[in-house]
């Protein structure tokens, strides 16, 4: 059902938003200052799609969720407990995106059996920007691999010339 769908889009919109919010507080490493940029406009785009859908909600004839607590309840994606590096942060971003797009994908598909057009092109263009969202994060996990692999090379090499002598 509609609104059933766009209330989990919502909740899962809402903890996605958290989730980036809290790596943007909380990321540490040598790639601080790009990560923390990154995730501070991924958290920006998210908490501007929050009240969009709460208000597609209301035009759809029903109160949006008022509490925090319902949010988790309704939420597909899991609360954090614990401040992870940030490859583990990054992963558990893109899983969080993933549950944003099927839940995006089965409100569109509800809207579109329910003739709301108006609904079924606003979450056809946020489906767009998770799809965006979904590249750029795996991305960032490619690098980061590149990136370590690079730093292991560099140990490695440091290690021989040491052993060496």
């Amino acid at each position: 059902m509609l609104i059933d769908e766009m209330k989990k889009v919502l909740a899962n919109t809402f903890m996605f938003y958290y989730k980036a919010h809290a790596a943007h507080w909380n990321v540490e490493g040598m790639l601080f200052a790009s990560l923390h940029q990154f995730f501070g406009t991924l958290y920006e785009d998210l908490h501007d799609a929050v009240d969009p859908i709460a208000e597609h909600l209301r035009a759809l004839g029903v109160m949006a969720p008022v509490s925090l607590g319902s949010l988790l309840e309704l939420s597909e994606i899991e609360e954090d407990t614990a401040v992870y590096e940030p490859r583990e942060m990054i992963a558990r971003l893109v899983a969080a995106n993933d549950l944003v797009r099927a839940s995006l994908h089965r409100a569109r598909t509800d809207a579109e059996t329910a003739s709301e057009f108006g609904v079924v092109n606003f979450l056809e263009d946020r489906l767009d920007q998770h799809d965006k969202m979904a590249w750029i994060l795996r991305s960032h996990l490619r690098r980061s691999e590149e990136h370590t692999s690079e730093l292991q090379s560099h140990s490695d090499l440091v290690c021989r010339l040491l052993l060496e002598k």
